[in-house]
């Protein structure tokens, strides 16, 4: 009696385990299912910008930034040249308290800013040769719907220390 209780449950798991061990290929074939999409999209993601600097016979510089990537960009520049360089700068260009000339327009792929000029004041500047020095900085424009998500005004971005700092 004992034997054929131990075959009849023997048998019974064997059927359970072929049944569940069956459904476990379906159920991995459902999981690993795909589907192949035809049609294409184009996607732009790089920022480049270029800077123009002019400088006149008198050694005053002008400074114009070129979007020359893809996507929109905002940008914001800053001039470094002593106390003998007055900056004056054109329409849409806004100085922040940190020192900064920020561009209040999105510049579009292959637009060019207004100018920003240092104009060097002759009498108080030195006999040597210098340069007013420019920075730079862009960022890709991020857009929630036709609202521009980044603020101008609101840069994050770091820089990896170097040097022995």
């Amino acid at each position: 009696m004992k034997i054929k209780k131990i075959i009849s449950y023997s048998v019974v798991f064997m059927l359970v385990s072929l049944i569940a061990f069956t459904g476990v290929k379906t159920s991995g074939a459902w999981f690993s299912d795909y589907k192949e999409l035809s049609g294409d999209a184009s996607l732009k993601l790089s920022h480049l910008t270029k800077i123009t600097e002019e400088i006149d016979k008198d050694s005053n510089k002008t400074v114009k930034i070129t979007n020359i990537g893809e996507t929109d960009v905002v940008v914001r520049v800053k001039l470094f040249g002593g106390s003998y360089v007055e900056i004056t700068a054109g329409d849409n260009w806004k100085l922040s308290d940190d020192g900064w000339y920020y561009y209040e327009k999105v510049l579009t792929p292959k637009e060019v800013s207004t100018e920003i000029f240092a104009n060097i004041n002759k009498e108080s500047a030195p006999d040597y040769d210098f340069d007013v020095v420019v920075i730079m900085e862009s960022e890709r424009a991020i857009y929630e719907g036709d609202q521009l998500v980044k603020p101008v005004e609101s840069w994050d971005i770091t820089y990896p220390k170097g040097g022995n700092n």
